[in-house]
């Protein structure tokens, strides 16, 4: 896998690529997702990169590496202009198009904006969806409203097997280790990710500093350097103390930051 960014529709994104350059283009499109990216395309795509196709996963705006963009630009037809673009950046022509769930719904709407540019369609567990008749449609619900009802259903996944079960797969299986791994991407960027409950995973810059070499004694000079650190949430330090949340109170929660 080899990953880029590509400037797309006037923002940057980034794309993830398999197989080789010269080979049928192809862009596979992500789900949504509390870690969605195109790094979760990485776990299948070893058969289609051998069979000779040039795979592209891009992250969706606000996903992955992809900065975001405002929240009128998520309308389904302006991220397929969006995804158009990105195959233009690639230089690519006539292509097959894929995506799961949100991603083949975006990938629907891209083939009928420009149907002389799609070799083949793939939908993975996608397809058209009227929200309007859908039981979660909320048309008339406000941004906030939406992202307000959107807290209450994030993932708190404390481990591994907290992971797992939230996506409803064995503890074993490697699309865990591909959501994993988008974490730690996440903080390799130098990205904040929190676990709602748990606690949050920051990296934070270390100063120059002077330290002893432990065999030697002799004075050593550390270099700044990023760091990842983890600071518990209020919950995860309750339950350690063994007190309830509600009287839960301690000195770190009168600190102010510095």
């Amino acid at each position: 896998m080899q990953g880029e960014w590509v400037e797309a529709g006037g923002v940057h994104r980034f794309v993830r690529r398999w197989g080789p350059n010269d080979g049928q283009p192809a862009v596979f499109l992500h789900s949504l997702g509390p870690a969605a990216s195109g790094a979760l395309i990485g776990v299948g795509i070893r058969p289609l990169a051998d069979a000779g196709y040039a795979v592209a996963a891009p992250d969706g705006p606000g996903f992955g590496q992809s900065p975001p963009v405002p929240a009128e630009d998520y309308a389904v037809d302006r991220l397929a202009e969006r995804n158009w673009s990105v195959a233009d950046a690639l230089g690519w022509g006539r292509l097959v198009l894929g995506g799961h769930s949100w991603g083949g719904a975006i990938a629907v709407h891209m083939a009928r904006a420009r149907p002389d540019r799609v070799r083949g369609l793939v939908l993975v567990d996608s397809g058209h969806l009227d929200y309007d008749d859908a039981p979660i449609g909320q048309l008339n619900a406000t941004l906030d409203e939406l992202t307000a009802e959107a807290e209450t259903q994030r993932h708190r996944a404390a481990d591994r097997a907290g992971v797992a079960s939230d996506l409803e797969l064995p503890v074993d299986d490697p699309v865990v280790d591909a959501f994993l791994e988008a974490v730690k991407e996440s903080l390799q960027h130098q990205e904040n990710i929190e676990v709602r409950g748990f606690g949050t995973f920051k990296i934070r810059r270390r100063k120059t500093r002077m330290a002893r070499n432990p065999r030697t004694g002799s004075p050593v000079e550390v270099s700044a350097r990023p760091v990842p650190v983890f600071k518990p949430s209020k919950e995860l330090r309750a339950m350690v103390a063994g007190i309830e949340l509600e009287d839960f109170h301690d000195e770190e929660d009168e600190l102010e930051p510095a």
